[in-house]
């Protein structure tokens, strides 16, 4: 009797394509079996090491497992990972910081200069390193370097420095770093898909390591794929992501165009865990900023007349449907809100019979005269609010400022769309031409200017105050879609961190330090928005 007969005899399964089904189903049972069963056995190690119980950090690699060893008794492990591997692993390698004791019983003694240094002297040898770099791109080079030598380290570096470091790993070097990926490349990490995996995408996934351990591969010298071309690899992408790695994956798109991000959104934001960092993110950081500015002036943003001067048009609907989610949770019908928010692109104001407006753009076109110049814009709308996202250096010129100052007692100005210092106007401008009662936000590390003998306080907006403990938060509770009312609420908890006095000084965004406490706070608001729906 073949195989098949038999198993058509004892499992009554009929015909190949049946039989292959059949098969398909068990094994992705047994992948799913499996993922469970670790996730469940990461669990118990971290309950067992908090409680003290644990000293081993079991991690599984490609093709055997491996016990790490953390050396905290006499006790050598076996199956220890010993020697030159320990510090080949930057998740294990403690640098100068490994005492006599733990060199010898981790065969390390010898590999390392006799020194040992306490953590604290790590630190400050590795700033005194990094100070000696003059241009932000070598200081994030030597930072990349020393994470891939020793996590721990890089990462407390940063906890405890983050204003100083957290323009150098993220925006705005980070941007420039990325046009440089050949100079800066140093290992492997995550994965990289190209236009010519088309088709290929979940055998890609299913061999990751084999992939990873090719020959480095930097990109493709080719013209850049169309958009048609790119989307429809980024659809099969995160379809077959999530067919891989199941519903516990969480997808972060960041720097598409904007018909690609809108498109991407529409279409997988309903069906799976995902988020834009080009939409979503800085619509929640914006509206963050918002609120406090609310707080500032005892009112409420339903009672606010808001100017998007946008050529990030992604950026802008974000920010702008996060605003009427807002309006709509104080009373406001959705017509309502949307007829308090304006539009301006390079072309002029959004108004009806513009040709070529695209998509979402369409619902915020006004029953308006064409005009494109944004000092008459302004003076017709009269805003309250004036909202850059354009990468349009100076464009807030001080004619521009004085007419908001002149409509408002404490107008409201953000200047967010290029982190790469050509914001859209002149930071020490926006005090003088407002005779210091704006209160203004930007994306530029900025912590005061002076103007007039008096200083002012910058409030520093940044992306990294958002999506960490969003991320966070999805990955704990499991959520499978991130709403508009979990991002406002999210932005509502950042802006929760600001005390009374920092409002009454015109801060809209609370100390770039307090990251690790944002992220945990906005995680526990997600777990409860998530369980909630």
């Amino acid at each position: 009797m073949s195989d098949l007969e038999d198993f058509d005899h004892v499992f009554g399964i009929h015909g190949e394509e049946e039989f292959d089904r059949v098969y398909q189903r068990i094994q992705l049972e047994e992948q799913e079996n499996r993922r469970n069963i670790a996730c469940r056995r990461r669990v118990c190690i971290r309950i067992l090491q908090h409680r003290g119980l644990l000293t081993i950090k079991q991690r599984r690699n490609h093709h055997q497992n491996r016990s790490y060893h953390r050396v905290g008794s006499d006790i050598l492990i076996p199956g220890l990972v010993k020697g030159i591997g320990h510090l080949y692993d930057s998740t294990l390698n403690k640098g100068l910081a490994f005492t006599i004791e733990e060199r010898q019983k981790l065969g390390i003694h010898g590999l390392l200069p006799p020194a040992v240094l306490s953590p604290d002297d790590q630190v400050e040898l590795a700033k005194t390193a990094i100070n000696q770099y003059e241009t932000d791109d070598q200081k994030y080079v030597y930072l990349q370097d020393l994470q891939i030598r020793n996590e721990r380290l890089y990462y407390r570096i940063l906890i405890e420095n983050m204003e100083t470091f957290l323009p150098i790993i993220f925006s705005p070097t980070m941007k420039l770093a990325c046009t440089q990926l050949n100079i800066v490349y140093r290992r492997p990490r995550g994965i990289y898909i190209s236009i010519f995996d088309r088709g290929h995408c979940l055998d890609i996934l299913n061999n990751w390591y084999e992939h990873l351990n090719n020959k480095w591969y930097i990109g493709i010298r080719k013209k850049r794929a169309s958009n048609e071309q790119e989307a429809e690899l980024l659809d099969e992408f995160v379809t077959a992501a999530h067919r891989r790695f199941g519903d516990k994956l969480i997808t972060h798109f960041e720097d598409f165009n904007t018909s690609i991000s809108v498109s991407l959104m529409e279409k997988h934001r309903h069906k799976y865990c995902v988020f834009s960092g080009d939409i979503h993110v800085p619509g929640c950081l914006i509206l963050s900023g918002l609120i406090s500015a609310m707080k500032n002036n005892n009112t409420k943003l339903s009672e606010n007349r808001i100017l998007f001067l946008c050529t990030l048009q992604h950026a802008s609907l974000g920010t702008a449907e996060l605003c009427i989610e807002q309006m709509m949770g104080e009373g406001l019908m959705r017509d309502d809100a949307l007829s308090r928010i304006w539009m301006m692109d390079r072309h002029g104001l959004l108004v009806k019979g513009r040709e070529h407006l695209k998509g979402h753009m369409k619902n915020y076109v006004k029953d308006m005269e064409p005009m494109d110049d944004l000092l008459e814009v302004i003076k017709k709308v009269q805003p309250t609010m004036l909202i850059g996202l354009s990468r349009k250096q100076d464009a807030f010129t001080p004619d521009v400022l004085s007419e908001m100052a002149k409509l408002n007692d404490r107008p409201i100005i953000f200047a967010m769309g290029n982190p790469c210092g050509k914001p859209e106007c002149n930071i020490e401008n926006a005090f003088k031409h407002t005779e210091g009662r704006v209160l203004f936000a930007c994306n530029e590390m900025i912590g005061s200017v002076t103007v007039d003998e008096k200083t002012y306080h910058i409030a520093n907006a940044n992306n990294a105050m958002i999506f960490p403990g969003l991320v966070l938060g999805a990955m704990l509770c499991g959520i499978q879609i991130i709403t508009d009312d979990i991002l406002v609420h999210v932005a509502s908890t950042l802006s929760d961190f600001l005390t009374y006095s920092e409002i009454d000084e015109g801060k809209l965004y609370p100390p770039i330090r307090g990251l690790p406490d944002y992220a945990n706070k906005i995680a526990e608001v997600v777990i409860r928005k998530g369980y909630e729906k």
